[in-house]
Formats: C-alpha cells, structure tokens, sequence
C-alpha cells in the first residue's frame, strides 16, 4: 500500500517535509491572532449580542474547509496532479484575508454580511484546496514521518503564537476600535501569502494507478460502502463527529470569561499564549505517543476536552485561574484531534483512493461542525452550562468509541 510514498520519499521528501512545516507553522500563527477559538467570537460581540451569529462564524472557520472536499475528491480523483487547485486558491484566500481587515476598518453599516461573505469565500476557498494539500502530503511524506510532520506544523506555530498572544494583546489594547481587529486581519494577510506560497513551490510528483469513477453518483457509492466495508474508517468516522459535538463550546469559553468573570478584551492574548502554550507541550509527547499507536493521542484529546467544561464551571467559584487552564487544554485538544485524525487517515487509506477518503470524511462529518450554532442559542436562552454539560457528556463517548473501536 504505501510503496508508492516511500519509492518517492527520496527524491521529494525533504523538502515538502521543510516546506510543509513552514506552511503549517504560519497558518497556526495566522489562526492564533484571528481564529475562531479567541479573536474571531470576541470581535464579532462587537458587532451583535445574537448566539447565533457568533456560533456560525466559529462553525464556518472549522467546517468550511472540509464540506466542499466530497466535490473535489471526486474531480481530482484520478488526475496525476492536483497542485494547479492550490495555486488558484491561494489568490482567492490572500485577496479574502487581506479583504476582511480592510471592511473591518471601513466599519460599514452593513458590515456583518460583508464580513461574513469574505470570511466564507476565505474558509470556502482553503476547502477546495484542501485534497490537493493531503495527496501531496499523502505522496511525498513517508508514513513514518506523518506524526512528527503534523505535529512540527503545530508545535511551531504554537512557539509564534505566543508572541503572537503578546501582540495581539497589544494591538487591542493600543490602538482604537475598529482599527485594533483591523490591524490583527491584515496582519494574518501577510502571514497567510507566505504560508501559501511555501506549498505552491512544493513538488508534486506524478501520481500512477490512479483509478476514476466517472458518475459523481457511482462515486458516492463506493464512498459510503466504506462505512460497511472498512472498519477502521467507520471508527475514525463516528469519532470525528462525536468529538466535534464535544468541542462545539470552545469558540465561546472566551466570552465566558468576558462575561461571567469580566475579564477584559484585552487579556485574550494571554488566553491565546496559553492555548498555544498546551499545544506546544503536548506535541512534545505526541510523537513518543505515537509509538504505541494513534489510539492513545485520541484518548487522551477526549479527556482533555472532558475536562474543559469542568474546569470553566470551577472559574465560576475560584476565579480567572481555572479559565488559563481551559485554554491549555484547548491547546492540547486542537493539538491531538488534528495529528491522531490526519495521521490514522492517511494510515488506513489505499495511496489510489486517498482522495476518496479525505473527501468522504471531511465533506460527511462537517455538518456536525455547525453544531456551536445550537450552542450559541442555547447560551441565549439559557446559560453556558447547559452546553457544558452536552460537552461532557460526548467527550465521554468519544472515549469509550476509541477504546472499544480504533485500532493502533
């Protein structure tokens, strides 16, 4: 299965294992300074007290990327290069990003739309690059390289995450509204155009025995006999949902501490270096982890998100202190769901049917990543802890799906 990768780790490996480490690193600082777990759900309160709203900008952010990837997988399916995706993309996401920070500072009076259209053309256009990133990832990283690979991505944007937690602490606090989320957006453009130009000079060899499923229809079928046929990806399948539903309170545990503990804006960044400062800490173990199998980075990302909610309810009675330690859990979560998931996917899949895979997993299961939309009008209605405690609760499944289910 995976003679293809290693007859052209040699030639390719080195540098898409560089490049795509540079790539990653930006991207995870990019993130930090305006993603969907800190700055995103605070500079949207700004705009509008709706639960709604605000929930549906953090499930955009992470379900945006994978729901259009079922399209892609089925047209690049077959082909022996699939980079020419990325390049075309890559100028829609630079344009979008540095976009945003403009409307941002413009202030319109119908900025929500506005905003909310950029952001969707941003995540939208990074999902239809996604396949092309992973089949070339998939083709030129060695199996054996895929955990350290992901996780350098993440443990060196999280060391300029830090910094960029310092900073975004001082652009909120030094420069005026709107100007302050302004300068952080634009900020992210430069990042983001040199994250993707690290890819886009990346080598893509050509990709032989290839096989194409012509009807789109005859397509969707072998997709979903994989959830009878390969047990492996059933597991992996259910787990992603399960752990989605789990992680819907994170995009909000920021506003949490804003208002129930009344914390400043400001001291996000120090939630940010945090977060930053759990995903760095755990990639240190991850690839030890590994080892012994995947498995073990899965469960220990469901305890970490079990005890997130937990945590937060104890702010409530001690202070701002347990809330430093919700956010380095996020860090090690993020951090663990990303490396364990890619890393097993890439593992269990055919090297001529890796497009199949992504595109069904990714596409299938982001619906339920708009799963904070209900939480965010569950805060509405009721409290935050109501969502706390559906958090708990998935988390604890997902843990008993990966002892009882996922291989090593």
């Amino acid at each position: 299965m995976y003679i293809f990768i290693i007859m052209d780790n040699t030639k390719h490996n080195r540098k898409n294992y560089f490049l795509g480490i540079i790539n990653g690193v930006l991207f995870n600082f990019a993130f930090a300074i305006t993603g969907s777990e800190t700055i995103l759900p605070v500079y949207m309160s700004t705009l509008t007290s709706s639960g709604f709203i605000i929930g549906l900008v953090g499930s955009m952010q992470k379900a945006l990327w994978p729901m259009p990837q079922i399209f892609m997988a089925h047209y690049l399916e077959g082909r022996k290069y699939t980079k020419f995706v990325y390049i075309y993309t890559a100028i829609i996401r630079t344009i979008t990003m540095f976009l945003m920070g403009f409307v941002i500072y413009w202030h319109p009076p119908y900025i929500i739309p506005v905003f909310l259209f950029l952001l969707f053309l941003y995540l939208f256009s990074g999902g239809l690059s996604g396949i092309s990133f992973i089949e070339i990832v998939g083709k030129t990283i060695a199996k054996q390289r895929l955990t350290s690979f992901w996780g350098l991505r993440q443990a060196g944007g999280g060391v300029l995450a830090i910094l960029g937690g310092f900073y975004v602490k001082f652009i909120l606090s030094t420069f005026g509204y709107p100007k302050n989320f302004s300068i952080l957006f634009i900020t992210a453009g430069f990042i983001v155009a040199i994250a993707l130009f690290s890819w886009i000079i990346a080598d893509e060899p050509s990709s032989e025995n290839q096989i194409k499923i012509k009807k789109f229809r005859s397509f969707l079928k072998v997709g979903f006999s994989l959830l009878s046929k390969d047990t492996d990806f059933k597991a992996i399948f259910f787990y992603k949902i399960v752990i989605g539903i789990a992680m819907g309170p994170v995009p909000f545990y920021s506003l949490f501490a804003i208002k129930m503990l009344n914390i400043d804006a400001s001291n996000i960044g120090f939630f940010i270096v945090l977060q930053m400062a759990g995903l760095i800490v755990s990639n240190i173990l991850w690839e030890r982890i590994s080892k012994n199998g995947v498995k073990y980075i899965m469960i220990i990302t469901a305890l970490s998100i079990l005890l997130q909610p937990i945590v937060a309810v104890c702010s409530l009675f001690y202070g701002i202190l347990p809330m430093y330690i919700v956010f380095f859990l996020i860090g090690v979560s993020v951090s663990g769901l990303r490396i364990s998931s890619m890393t097993y996917l890439l593992n269990i899949a055919p090297h001529n049917k890796r497009p199949t895979y992504m595109g069904f997993y990714n596409t299938f299961t982001a619906p339920f990543l708009f799963y904070p939309i209900l939480n965010g009008i569950i805060i509405n209605m009721f409290s935050f802890i109501p969502t706390f405690i559906i958090s708990g609760i998935f988390a604890i499944i997902a843990f008993i799906l990966v002892v009882k289910y996922i291989s090593n």
